[in-house]
C-alpha cells in the first residue's frame, strides 16, 4: 500500500507517480485522496492502468477530476483487468462523465466497487449507469450519495434491481433524494434480491416515502444495514420504520450516527429494535441518547439477545444516565465491544463499572475517556482488571492520567494474562510514565500492541529507554508513537532498535526432549505526525536495509520531501519485508533528479518514465546518466514526446551502455530519421535484446534500417 493523501500532488506530480506505476509489480493499493489532481493527472493514471498489472485499489477522491478526466479513466477501465475498486468521490464529474463510466462498466469485468459520491451526476447520468448495470455482472457496490439524480434517477436504478436479480448490487446509497413517487423505493426493496445496505444520508423522502419504505422493509429479506443521518428522517417518519423493525429478522446493523433525536425518539427506536433478535451493532452519537427512565436503557440493553457492539463514544450523557446504562450492562451477556462516552463519568460510575467487570465474562474491548478518568479511578480499574480473564483491549483517552496512572497500568500488565492491546491517547504520562511502562514489557508475555499517542513531554531519553527494552521484549509486534514530536535524535534510537529487532530462535529442553521456539519481533511501526524530517528518514532507511521483520511503516506528516524519498527508495531495494509504506509526497520536481537518482542507485532495477515529458534538459541528463550507470536493466520512455533530435541522445548513450536489455520508446514522435540513427548506434550495442518502437512515425522504409542483416541476432524490434 502507498498512501499519498493530502500532499498537494498536482498533475505534474501525478505524472511522476504514474511513471513508476507502469512497471511496478508490488503496489496493490494507492491512496491519493485530497490532492490537486485534475483531468491531465487522470489521463496519466488512465495510461498507467492500461499497463499496470497489480494495482487493485485506486483512491482519487477529493481531487479536481471533471468529465474529461472521467473519460480517460473510463477508456482505461474497458481494458484494465486488475482494478477492483475505484474511488472518485467529491470530484466534478457530471452527466457526461457518468455516461463515459457507464459505457466502460458494460465492458469491464473486474471492477467491484465504484464510488461516485458527491459529484454532479443528474438523472440522465443515473439512467446510463442503470443501463450499464443491466449488462455488468461484477460490480457489487455503487455509491451515489450527494448527487442530483432525483426521483427519476432513483426510478432508473430501482428498475434495474427489479429486472436483474443476479447482479450482485450490494449497496446503492441515497437512491431517493426526490419528493414524489416514493413508492419506487418500495418496489425496489421488495424485488431486490441482493440489496443489503440502504443509506438515507441527505435524503428527504417525506411522510409518504417513509411509509413506503416501512412497507417495503416488511417484504425485503436481504437488507442488513440501515443508516439514518442528520435531518434525513423526522420523528413521524422514523415511527413507521421503527414499527417495521419489530418484525425484521435480518437487520443486524442500525446506525443512528449524528441523527438528531430526542430522548423519546431514541426510546421508541431502541425499544422497537428489542424485538429484532439479530441486531448486533448499534452506533448512536451526539444527542441520540437522552433517556429519562432507568428502565428504558436497562430493558433495551439487558434484553438484547445478539447485540455485540455498543458505540456511545460521542454521546452526551449525564452521570445519572450513565448509571442507568451500567445497570443494564450488569445483566447483558452478549456485548463484546463497549465504547463509553467521553463525559459523564464520576467516581461512583467508575467503581460501579469495575464491579461489573468483575462479574462480566463476555466483554473483550473497553474504550473509556474524558477528564473525569483520573489516576485514582484508573487505579481502581487496574486493580480489578488484574484478575479479569476476558478483556483483551483497553483504550484510554484522558489528560488527567499522569506518570502515576502509568504505574497503575504497569502493575496491571505485570499480573494480567489476557490483555493483548493497550492504547493510550492524550495522556500526560510523560518521560517517567514511558519508563515505567517500558520496564513492564520485560515481564509481560501477552501484550502485542502498544499505542502511546500524543503523550505530553515524551523526550529522546524516554524513547531510547523504550527502544532498549524492545530489543529484549519477546511479544510486542505493533508499536504506535504517533504525534509525539519525535525528532532526529529520538529517531536514531528507533533506527538502532530496528537493526537489532529480529525473529529469534530460542532452544530449551525438557528432558528428554529439546524444543525450539520462535520469538516474535516488531512488524508494525507508526511514527506519523512527528518531526523526523529527511535526516531522520536517512537513519531509518539505513536501518531498513538490515531489518528483516518490519512489514508496515507509517511516516506520514514528518516533513519528508524527495530527498528523504531517495533514502527510502534505496533502502527498499535491500529490504525484502516492507509491504506497506505511508509517507508524505516526495515526488521530485527538480530537473536534475533523473541524473542524480540513477547515479545513486545501488541495485539493479527497472526504470519507468512513461508519460513523463522529456524536454531537452531531461533527455540529456538521462542520456548522460545511462552512459555511466550499471544498475538499470530495463528502461521505458513510452509517451514521452521524444522526437528524432531527442532520440539521438539516447542512441549515443546506448552505444556505450552495457546493462540495459529492454527499451520501450513506443507512442513517441520518432520518424525514419530517428530510426536510422538508432539502428546505426545499436550496431555497437551487444546487450539490448528488445526495442519497442510501436506507435511512432516510422514508415516501411524506416523499418528497413533494422533489417536482420544489419542488426544483432539477439535484438527484437517491435513496430
Amino acid at each position: 500500500m502507498l498512501n499519498c493523501q493530502e500532499n498537494r500532488i498536482d498533475d505534474e506530480g501525478a505524472q511522476h507517480l504514474t511513471n513508476a506505476l507502469l512497471e511496478n509489480t508490488t503496489i496493490v493499493i494507492l491512496n491519493l485522496q485530497n490532492n490537486s489532481i485534475g483531468d491531465t493527472g487522470a489521463q496519466y493514471f488512465a495510461n498507467a492502468l492500461l499497463h499496470n498489472k497489480t494495482l487493485a485499489t485506486l483512491n482519487l477522491s477529493f481531487n479536481r477530476i471533471s468529465d474529461e478526466g472521467a473519460h480517460h479513466l473510463a477508456d482505461a477501465l474497458q481494458q484494465n483487468k486488475t482494478l477492483v475498486s475505484l474511488d472518485l468521490q467529491s470530484n466534478k464529474i457530471g452527466k457526461t462523465g457518468a455516461i463515459f463510466l457507464a459505457n466502460a462498466l458494460q465492458k469491464n469485468t473486474t471492477l467491484t466497487t465504484l464510488n461516485l459520491q458527491n459529484n454532479r451526476i443528474d438523472s440522465t447520468g443515473a439512467q446510463y449507469l442503470a443501463n450499464a448495470l443491466e449488462h455488468n455482472r461484477t460490480l457489487t457496490t455503487l455509491d451515489l450519495i450527494e448527487n442530483n439524480i432525483g426521483i427519476a434517477g432513483a426510478i432508473y436504478l430501482t428498475n434495474v434491481l427489479q429486472q436483474n436479480t443476479t447482479i450482485a448490487i450490494r449497496d446503492i446509497e441515497c437512491i431517493a433524494n426526490g419528493h414524489d413517487k416514493e413508492s419506487d423505493i418500495t418496489n425496489a426493496l421488495e424485488h431486490a434480491a441482493t440489496l443489503t445496505s440502504l443509506n438515507l444520508k441527505d435524503s428527504y423522502i417525506g411522510d409518504e416515502g417513509v411509509q413506503c419504505l416501512a412497507e417495503a422493509l416488511k417484504m425485503n429479506t436481504t437488507l442488513t444495514s440501515l443508516d439514518a443521518y442528520a435531518d434525513a428522517i423526522t420523528l413521524h417518519e422514523l415511527e413507521g420504520i421503527i414499527k417495521t423493525l419489530q418484525h425484521r429478522t435480518t437487520l443486524p446493523m442500525l446506525n443512528l450516527n449524528w441523527t438528531k433525536m430526542s430522548s423519546r425518539e431514541f426510546e421508541r427506536s431502541y425499544n422497537a429494535s428489542k424485538r429484532n433478535t439479530i441486531l448486533i451493532s448499534l452506533v448512536a452519537c451526539a444527542d441520540a441518547i437522552k433517556l429519562q427512565s432507568k428502565n428504558d436503557i436497562i430493558n433495551a440493553v439487558q434484553h438484547r439477545t445478539a447485540l455485540q457492539m455498543l458505540d456511545l463514544l460521542w454521546s452526551e450523557m449525564s452521570s445519572r444516565e450513565f448509571e442507568y446504562l451500567l445497570d443494564a450492562l450488569k445483566y447483558n451477556k452478549t456485548i463484546t465491544t463497549l465504547k463509553l462516552p467521553n463525559n459523564g463519568f464520576s467516581d461512583k460510575n467508575i467503581r460501579y463499572l469495575c464491579d461489573i467487570l468483575q462479574q462480566n465474562t463476555t466483554l473483550t474491548a473497553l474504550h473509556i475517556g474524558g477528564k473525569e478518568v483520573s489516576n485514582k479511578l484508573l487505579e481502581h480499574l487496574c486493580e480489578i482488571l488484574q484478575y479479569n480473564t476476558t478483556l483483551t483491549t483497553l483504550a484510554i483517552k484522558s489528560e488527567s492520567i499522569d506518570e502515576n496512572g502509568a504505574q497503575y497500568l504497569s502493575n496491571l500488565l505485570e499480573h494480567n494474562t489476557t490483555l493483548i492491546a493497550l492504547k493510550l491517547e492524550h495522556t500526560h504520562i510523560g518521560h517517567q510514565g514511558v519508563i515505567r511502562l517500558s520496564n513492564t514489557l520485560l515481564k509481560n508475555t501477552t501484550l502485542t500492541t502498544l499505542e502511546l499517542c500524543s503523550i505530553n513531554n515524551i523526550d529522546a531519553e524516554a524513547i531510547q529507554y523504550l527502544m532498549n527494552i524492545l530489543q529484549q521484549n519477546t511479544t510486542l509486534t505493533t508499536l504506535s508513537l504517533q504525534s509525539n514530536k519525535i525528532d532526529v535524535v529520538s529517531v536514531q534510537y528507533i533506527a538502532n532498535a530496528l537493526i537489532q529487532n529480529k525473529v529469534r530462535l530460542i532452544m530449551y529442553s525438557i528432558v528428554p526432549y529439546s524444543f525450539a521456539a520462535s520469538i516474535k519481533a516488531l512488524t508494525q511501526l507508526d511514527l506519523q505526525y512527528n518531526r523526523i524530517g529527511n535526516t531522520g528518514v536517512q537513519h531509518l532507511a539505513n536501518a531498513l536495509k538490515r531489518n528483516a521483520t518490519l512489514i508496515t511503516l507509517n511516516l506520514n506528516g514528518n516533513d519528508i520531501n524527495f530527498v528523504g524519498g531517495i533514502y527510502l527508495a534505496d533502502a527498499l531495494q535491500w529490504n525484502r519485508t516492507i509491504t506497506t509504506l505511508t509517507v508524505i509526497s516526495w515526488l521530485p520536481r527538480e530537473q536534475d533528479f533523473i541524473n542524480t537518482a540513477l547515479q545513486n542507485r545501488t541495485a539493479q532495477l527497472t526504470l519507468n518514465l512513461d508519460s513523463f515529458y522529456m524536454n531537452d534538459e531531461r533527455i540529456t541528463g538521462l542520456a548522460n546518466a545511462l552512459q555511466h550507470n550499471t544498475r538499470i536493466t530495463s528502461l521505458s520512455l513510452r509517451s514521452g514526446s521524444i522526437t528524432d533530435e531527442k532520440v539521438q541522445y539516447l542512441a549515443d548513450a546506448l552505444r556505450h551502455n552495457r546493462t540495459i536489455s529492454s527499451l520501450d520508446l513506443s507512442h513517441n514522435e520518432i520518424s525514419d530519421t530517428g530510426a536510422q540513427y538508432l539502428a546505426e548506434r545499436l550496431q555497437h550495442n551487444h546487450t539490448l535484446v528488445q526495442l519497442n518502437l510501436e506507435r511512432n512515425k516510422i514508415s516501411d522504409a524506416g523499418k528497413q534500417f533494422f533489417d536482420p542483416s544489419t542488426k544483432s541476432d539477439r535484438l527484437t524490434v517491435l513496430f
